[in-house]
């Protein structure tokens, strides 16, 4: 995927298939990062604003962020939409911050 993240082609041929960019999207980190990895992470690092005393979460690694987002430029070159590239590499972050907020939903009950 590139910088130095190497993943089985079987699953990387798998997460090529996706029928949507939200799906590639967090399909591809998940594989990247592995889903326990991902629990209790955010993007930034930066506490939550909203409410005071909120504790930092761990960021995500950027070279592994790095690696998705090469991912997702071929997945993008190989699976052409109206929507123009920029505007669809836009919605990274969007699509792994829901990644992210489902996870820890899902790990809280």
């Amino acid at each position: 995927l590139g910088h130095g993240i190497l993943v089985q082609k079987e699953k990387l041929t798998y997460i090529m298939g996706a029928r949507g960019d939200s799906m590639f999207i967090k399909e591809a980190t998940k594989l990247v990062f592995g889903r326990e990895n991902l629990n209790g992470r955010s993007m930034t690092g930066v506490p939550c604003r909203r409410f005071k005393g909120a504790v930092a979460k761990r960021a995500l690694t950027p070279t592994k962020l790095a690696a998705v987002r090469n991912a997702f430029n071929e997945y993008i070159r190989k699976n052409p939409q109206e929507a123009s590239p920029g505007k669809r590499t836009a919605q990274i972050n969007h699509y792994v911050r829901e990644l992210l907020q489902d996870i820890n939903r899902r790990l809280d009950f």
